[in-house]
């Protein structure tokens, strides 16, 4: 079962607090999650933060919009697939979140 949040805050200050027991951490999903005319499209960033063995692993279920989402696009491609798209944002939100401490990127 994953923890839900509206904030990536949540997921950052969960690494700093538990820091010294996490050993990685890996984006696995990125979906679209329908339309809204105030916010742009809503999307769910599937995060996992890996944790020694005698701990377990935590799993985040990120809701956030277009508008965060495109703040990870750092391609210079203009016209993306969606597949190139959302492995550049996937990578990214990896990239952001293991510079929290340092961390090995879980591959």
């Amino acid at each position: 079962m994953s923890r839900e949040t509206a904030k990536l805050e949540r997921i950052t200050k969960f690494i700093e607090r538990n820091g010294k027991i996490i050993t990685g951490v890996k984006c696995t999903s990125l979906r679209e999650n329908g339309f809204n005319d105030m916010e742009g499209t809503q999307w769910v960033v599937g995060i996992k933060v890996f944790t020694i063995e005698k701990y377990r692993n935590v799993q985040f279920s990120w809701f956030t919009n277009s508008t965060c989402i495109d703040d990870y696009y750092l391609d210079n491609n203009k016209n993306p697939t969606n597949k190139e798209f959302k492995n550049s944002v996937m990578e990214n939100i990896e990239d952001h979140l293991a510079t929290i401490f340092p961390m090995e990127k879980c591959s």
